[in-house]
């Protein structure tokens, strides 16, 4: 599938830059490489799950439209292949959801519905309005094609790098994760998968040592806003069981530090959900000295007040 998805998806999207960073190299005593979907159509790795499912939709179930419920990323992923696809979309955001992301999912066309603090309320209220309006409701990563999209990472990362050690990744829903370990697997390189969430939300990590999905009893605070999930998705947690070496999990104030290094050390705008990766570097995580890293950079997307904020060492929002 998740070749399939890489065919599927390429008119959609571009293949991200692996780019090494010679700061953090030399700050985490390994070699580190950084996948750069920061720098991907829409700022985000979303895109590429959201175009993988779109794209495999009949005309006519594409006429009906869809709806989603979405933190912003996945929301404008959605949105842009909508817009290329013909498509209409409407997007169930948090109330208090990034002005910026907001903003492009707009820009793409497609309509904007605040509601509800938590991930679980924005999803039951797009699935009523897909029962109401004959939409098709799209996961943002509880779904096979989702999760293929995605994948499709992996494949441009062994491409660039033949012997890698480890590959950290960003953990929200899981549908990143799932879709990376699988592609892993199954080209049978012995590259270890690690998660990576903060600790004030880390319900993936709790999961897999209970090897039963925890929900959270309230949406993490957490600067990472696309992070802030209660519990894992049932495909993603099943897989990253299977596929996963294990979670990491980071402090606030690494993940903002991780934000200004990439900012000032590498010149690359990271949203903070997106630099969690490094953050675990920052904290020291265990790796054979010289060890080849990649680190999944995955979205770009930051209002530019908490950005300023963050490089400033001031109060995020």
């Amino acid at each position: 599938m998740i070749l399939d998805a890489r065919k599927r998806i390429t008119p959609y999207t571009v293949r991200t830059p692996l780019l090494y960073s010679e700061r953090i190299t030399s700050l985490a005593g390994l070699e580190v490489y950084l996948k750069t979907e920061n720098l991907q159509r829409t700022g985000s790795f979303k895109v590429r799950g959201a175009s993988n499912l779109l794209a495999s939709m009949s005309s006519s179930t594409l006429s009906k439209g869809v709806v989603t419920a979405s933190s912003g990323n996945h929301g404008l992923g959605v949105a842009y292949a909508g817009s290329r696809l013909g498509c209409p979309v409407a997007v169930v955001v948090p109330e208090k959801a990034s002005p910026i992301k907001i903003e492009g999912i707009r820009r793409y066309g497609a309509s904007v519905i605040p509601f509800g603090k938590s991930s679980n309320e924005r999803r039951r209220y797009a699935r009523s309005i897909a029962e109401t309006e004959g939409r098709t409701f799209v996961h943002s990563h509880d779904d096979p094609f989702v999760i293929s999209g995605q994948g499709t990472i992996a494949l441009e990362v062994m491409e660039d790098i033949k012997d890698l050690d480890a590959i950290l990744v960003p953990v929200g829903g899981g549908g990143l994760i799932a879709g990376i370990s699988t592609a892993i697997r199954k080209s049978n390189r012995h590259i270890r998968v690690f998660g990576v969430e903060p600790e004030t939300g880390c319900c993936m990590k709790m999961s897999l040592e209970r090897n039963e999905r925890v929900e959270l009893p309230q949406t993490p605070e957490t600067v990472a806003d696309g992070l802030r999930g209660t519990i894992p998705g049932k495909l993603p947690f099943h897989i990253a069981r299977e596929n996963v070496e294990g979670v990491l999990t980071v402090r606030e104030e690494s993940i903002k530090e991780a934000v200004r290094l990439l900012a000032m050390g590498d010149k690359m705008v990271v949203e903070p959900s997106g630099a969690v990766g490094v953050a675990a570097l920052l904290e020291g995580v265990f790796f054979e000295k010289g060890a080849k890293i990649c680190i999944i950079l995955s979205g770009g997307n930051m209002d530019k007040g908490n950005f300023v904020r963050i490089l400033s060492g001031g109060k995020d929002e």
